[in-house]
């Protein structure tokens, strides 16, 4: 492989990682990556509006194939989960609403629920992001990406429990989402 075509490898791997220019926000780059998930994950329910089944294959290849990028990024990089690799936050997202909320229900709930559930699953998503409590901080230990990716999917299976609670246990579900026959009772 010629030097030319390695740095080509090299800068594409890298660019990808951050999310191009994303990953270099000066300010909080992962609060950054993760609302350019969010926002995917938003486009996504909006305009493709994916089969059940397409988009749990989305959940569970997503972040796999974040793992050997991420590695290959922090290697070029030459830092160990340097904060500007972020498409560990951006590739998890959707796991925050599985069993909730799929990208098919998005467009059929009128907008300002959907910004308040969304915003609900961001914050959260932060608070277990940033403070790693539960024994993910230990994750990050992981060799060649895991580490990177794994601390992200574990916060946003996090997420996903707190948020299913609120769906399930607490009603918000029926609140945020009423389903035609509750409108009609």
């Amino acid at each position: 492989m010629t030097e030319d075509c390695r740095s080509n490898l090299y800068g594409w791997t890298v660019s990808l990682a951050t999310l191009g220019p994303v990953g270099k926000c000066p300010v909080a780059p992962g609060t950054a990556g993760s609302l350019a998930g969010f926002a995917a994950y938003l486009f996504v329910g909006s305009v493709w509006q994916p089969a059940e089944y397409v988009y749990w294959i989305f959940c569970a290849i997503l972040p796999l194939l974040a793992v050997p990028i991420c590695h290959a990024a922090e290697e070029i990089i030459g830092r160990k989960d340097p904060p500007e690799i972020v498409l560990d936050e951006f590739a998890v997202v959707p796991l925050c609403f599985l069993g909730t909320i799929n990208p098919s229900e998005i467009t059929s709930t009128n907008s300002p629920k959907i910004f308040v559930w969304f915003l609900g699953g961001f914050v959260l998503f932060r608070f277990f992001d940033v403070l790693k409590p539960l024994g993910i901080r230990a994750s990050q230990r992981l060799p060649k990406g895991w580490g990177v990716v794994l601390d992200d999917a574990l916060a946003a299976l996090c997420v996903c429990a707190c948020l299913n609670v609120g769906w399930r246990l607490m009603g918000m579900g029926e609140f945020f989402f009423p389903t035609p026959a509750n409108v009609l009772n």
